[in-house]
């Protein structure tokens, strides 16, 4: 468990993205609503493993071991049923990492 803030600890298994609007965080989770922290984006990805967790665009860090499957478009990355915007400058990254934790070749 970590904590986002005094009140609210949550599983990193859970944590299905998280999402940063300038000093707030959105923390989306699974089978539960999204919770709004009032941390920016850079310190909640602190508390979370680097290792699971990848930043694909400079306002969104998704949980690499939730990740089953995806498919890249011209609009971002589909991920967990919504689309999620990716950078061109950390797409690389991501595929590098993907790969191993997808076990496929790309």
């Amino acid at each position: 468990m970590i904590n986002l803030n005094k009140k609210i600890k949550v599983d990193p298994k859970e944590v299905i993205w998280v999402e940063g609007h300038v000093n707030y965080s959105k923390v989306y989770l699974l089978n539960q609503k999204p919770i709004v922290v009032a941390q920016t984006l850079k310190k909640v990805l602190e508390k979370l493993d680097s290792n699971e967790f990848c930043r694909i665009h400079k306002g969104q860090v998704i949980n690499l071991a939730l990740l089953a499957a995806f498919k890249s478009t011209s609009e971002g990355l589909v991920f967990q049923n919504s689309i999620l915007p990716i950078s061109r400058r950390m797409k690389g990254d991501f595929l590098r990492r993907s790969k191993v934790f997808l076990q496929l070749e790309f």
